[in-house]
């Protein structure tokens, strides 16, 4: 575990806020509480990232809704009148 002479070997900048000292002990928090806390917040993270739509369902949403005004379009659109002559003289009607 790095000492508090070696960590500042280490990283030669002070950590430091509006002329104030950030880190002025060692911590109160045991190493279980705080990897119990980590998970909890990651838990909760990872809900909220879930309960949002991927753009990869987006996308299909997009593409499930333009192809239903293709299909809408083409159902309203009138029959062209030789479409249907020619395909009955085809069949031999």
């Amino acid at each position: 575990m790095a000492t508090a002479s070696r960590h500042r070997a280490i990283v030669p900048w002070d950590l430091t806020l509006s002329d104030r000292d950030l880190l002025t002990h060692a911590g109160t928090i045991s190493h279980d509480a705080a990897l119990a806390k980590a998970q909890s917040e990651f838990d909760k993270f990872r809900a909220k990232e879930d309960a949002k739509p991927r753009p990869v369902d987006l996308n299909f949403e997009n593409a499930i809704e333009q192809a239903n005004q293709i299909a809408a379009a083409k159902a309203k659109q009138k029959p062209k009148k030789g479409a249907d002559r020619s395909r009955r003289s085809c069949l031999g009607f």
